[in-house]
């Protein structure tokens, strides 16, 4: 992946693919996380090869909410803002999988994703991401959140 990025830096601004906060809110094969120390410690090499090659990188923060598919999740419904259900399919280990009703957030939930979305904001940092940025779409949040 450091070959990938650092090919690419001389375009001067990098934005890697979304990238999970938590594994609750990963829900797409093989995509890559900040939540763990050993995860920060995978990004440096990455950043480290876009900076030598003379680019800055910016993390797209993410949690996925109600497209995150059950089979991520040990069987568990998906966490979402509402208790609905995202139309369309799943990319999953297994192929494409109809979405599954995700279970309205409730207050804690709420204050943990924010504590997620933190840390992995300060995860960024320690991993060499010059910016941090939340991913919005028909994710979970739509608001900034501080690191």
């Amino acid at each position: 992946m450091a070959d990938y990025y650092a090919q690419r830096a001389s375009a001067g601004l990098l934005i890697s693919e979304g990238t999970g906060i938590s594994r609750e809110g990963l829900g797409w094969p093989f995509a890559p996380g900040l939540w763990t120390d050993e995860q920060v410690e995978a990004w440096k090499p990455v950043t480290d090869a876009v900076h030598r090659a003379g680019g800055r990188i910016v993390t797209q923060l993410w949690h996925m909410g109600r497209v995150v598919h059950p089979d991520f999740l040990g069987g568990e419904a998906p966490l979402s803002s509402s208790a609905t259900t995202a139309p369309g399919q799943a990319h999953t280990y297994d192929g494409k999988k109809p979405y599954e009703a995700a279970r309205a957030a409730t207050l804690d939930d709420i204050a943990r994703v924010l504590d997620d979305y933190s840390r992995a904001a300060r995860n960024a940092k320690a991993a060499g991401f010059e910016w941090r940025a939340v991913a919005r779409r028909q994710w979970l949040s739509d608001r900034p959140v501080p690191a």
